[in-house]
């Protein structure tokens, strides 16, 4: 029961298991009726439709913390950041980086949290579809530990673990 998804009523008192066995908790994202995530069995993504319950495969790519941004999905693995088509086409590789840790989309730019060969913890932003990368903020492994990454008026906000303190920088503009 630890990675199932239910359904339930505003009331909170009926409940109704539509996905079992999810990759884990942050495994999944939300659009409209459909509801994208990694399965725990297989550990392929699906697209499940909450009105019909239909399960569709949509890639056998393991990845992490799927997100939608307009007729995308992106999310990221080993291998960097990538996106394809909610219907499963397109997919490509579009950044990089085989330790690339929370991810968020804002605008036309990838915002990520990466761990440098040197120790050195780094928030960037990419271009999505181009080659500018900027640093945003960096901190050594040992000094710090970055998490949590979310937008709010053309800020990143971020956490820092060993600390328990709470950063905002600005993003770029293109």
């Amino acid at each position: 029961d630890l990675f199932d998804l239910y359904r339930m009523d505003l009331e909170g008192l009926e409940r109704e298991q539509i996905v079992s066995g999810m990759v884990g908790k942050e495994q999944y994202v939300v659009d409209g009726n459909q509801i994208y995530y990694w399965d725990g069995e297989d550990y392929s993504f699906y697209k499940l439709n909450i009105e019909d319950e239909k399960k569709t495969l949509i890639t056998d790519m393991l990845g992490f913390r799927p997100l939608i941004a307009d007729d995308w999905i992106y999310f990221y693995n080993k291998d960097g950041v990538y996106r394809l088509h909610k219907d499963g086409s397109g997919q490509e590789l579009i950044y990089a980086d085989p330790s690339i840790n929370y991810m968020n989309i804002y605008e036309d730019s990838i915002l990520f949290i990466t761990e440098k060969y040197d120790g050195e913890i780094v928030l960037c932003e990419v271009e999505i579809g181009g080659t500018k990368t900027e640093k945003l903020y960096s901190i050594k492994k040992e000094e710090g530990e970055l998490c949590a990454l979310s937008v709010l008026e053309h800020h990143v906000v971020f956490y820092d673990l060993n600390t328990a303190t709470e950063y905002s920088v600005g993003i770029m503009e293109y």
